[in-house]
């Protein structure tokens, strides 16, 4: 009876298929961060004007906050601003009531953001390359993961972690698994890929996480675990710091210039600073 989608671009093959279901949207993110003018990457200007009958697929607009409603309503005509429900964000609920549930397993989380090289659907990378904007998010993903092979094995060597690795949704979770057991099998015992569903819980697990910069600085932060961010060591910095949201992001997490002052983080047991 009833569907709710994350992305607007699947409603359409799902309303064919839906036998009169009503259509929800929910926008699991809450914000779009990536809004280039020039070649319209991004946000949902973009996707309503490649397709202007989009609307019809969709009965309901979920969002988190004021801001997403008030892009849509920019984008949509005025008789449609009454199916955009402002929910706030219900994983931040889930955050609240685990608090207090800390079970640290001397271990380090290690996020990973590379669903463009290492795709959900095990297609290959070439297969995406050459979409909008798929060239400059390959390359950063590519910089990033290094950095975190190179970063892992340097904590499995130096210290006494354990290292959990978080694929993103969109990452293939078989191919991390052999990923892992092929390049660090001398640490069979100390690493692990999560298939928990449940993100949060396994945030409270860690010790540290360590990430490229995530959405999921939300979660990570009311939970009270201090973020590595691995920008600078990527050279992707400059870039993140161009959006308002990923810049707050990276002012309340560490931002370790050289893998030398990474390990000295781990290594002093450094905290964050909690504002609230």
């Amino acid at each position: 009876h009833l569907i709710i989608v994350g992305q607007l671009g699947v409603a359409r093959s799902i309303r064919e298929d839906s036998y009169g279901a009503k259509i929800f949207f929910y926008e699991s993110e809450g914000f779009h961060i990536n809004k280039n003018k020039e070649i319209k990457d991004g946000g949902y200007t973009h996707l309503f004007e490649n397709d202007p009958d989009m609307i019809k697929n969709i009965d309901l607009f979920l969002v988190w906050g004021k801001g997403l409603k008030k892009e849509l309503e920019k984008v949509l005509k005025k008789k449609y601003h009454n199916l955009i429900k402002t929910i706030g964000c219900p994983k931040l609920d889930i955050v609240n009531y685990l608090k207090h549930k800390h079970k640290k397993e001397n271990s380090v989380g290690v996020i990973g953001r590379y669903s463009n090289i290492n795709s959900v659907t095990g297609s290959p990378v070439i297969m995406g390359l050459a979409n909008l904007g798929n060239l400059s998010r390959i390359l950063k993903q590519c910089k990033d993961f290094k950095i975190t092979h190179d970063i892992i094995s340097m904590i499995l060597s130096e210290t006494d972690f354990n290292i959990s690795y978080r694929p993103h949704p969109l990452e293939q979770i078989k191919s991390s698994k052999e990923y892992f057991s092929k390049k660090f099998k001398n640490f069979k015992t100390r690493v692990n890929v999560d298939e928990n569903l449940f993100f949060a819980d396994w945030v409270t697990k860690q010790n540290y996480i360590i990430a490229p910069t995530t959405s999921s600085f939300t979660e990570i932060y009311n939970l009270r675990v201090p973020l590595i961010l691995l920008d600078s060591l990527s050279g992707t910095l400059s870039f993140w710091r161009k959006f308002k949201m990923s810049k707050i992001w990276q002012d309340n997490s560490f931002l370790p210039k050289t893998k030398k002052e990474l390990l000295g983080i781990l290594q002093k047991k450094k905290e964050i600073q909690i504002w609230f």
